[in-house]
């Protein structure tokens, strides 16, 4: 008894692989991003003071498998980068020495860090089917 096996690679696996891990690297670098905008906080020091500023400011950015840049997804292949241009947020970050730190970058990827693999893999899989 013999038994014959047929394989026929797929001819766009790997842009397919390329297009999930993509996927998979954007969509953990929205979750980070979502939690440090839940996490952000807001002054309300001042009477009459609208904040926000801060929390509005935070996006992320990409970059595709070939290097092009996404905007509003990331930076160097398989990374995401998080984060804000508010000239003051590394004194929130970090702190001064008349302020307390108040991390909410660095807190926001703790708190999701634990999840990243899974939120990978599942938009690989909704990507490979």
């Amino acid at each position: 008894m013999s038994v014959d096996i047929k394989f026929t690679p797929d001819p766009n696996l790997s842009k397919r692989l390329e297009q999930a891990a993509e996927a998979g690297i954007i969509a953990a670098t929205l979750a980070v991003e979502a939690q440090v905008v839940a996490i952000c906080p807001v002054s309300t020091s001042r009477p009459g003071h609208v904040g926000g500023n801060l929390k509005r400011s935070i996006t992320h950015k990409t970059y595709t498998h070939d290097g092009s840049v996404k905007m509003n997804t990331f930076v160097g292949r398989g990374d995401g980068i998080v984060g804000t241009n508010v000239y003051y947020a590394p004194y929130v970050e970090y702190g001064t020495s008349k302020m307390r730190p108040r991390a909410f970058l660095r807190r926001g990827l703790d708190i999701v860090k634990p999840r990243i693999n899974d939120i990978i893999g599942a938009a690989m899989k909704r990507v490979l089917g």
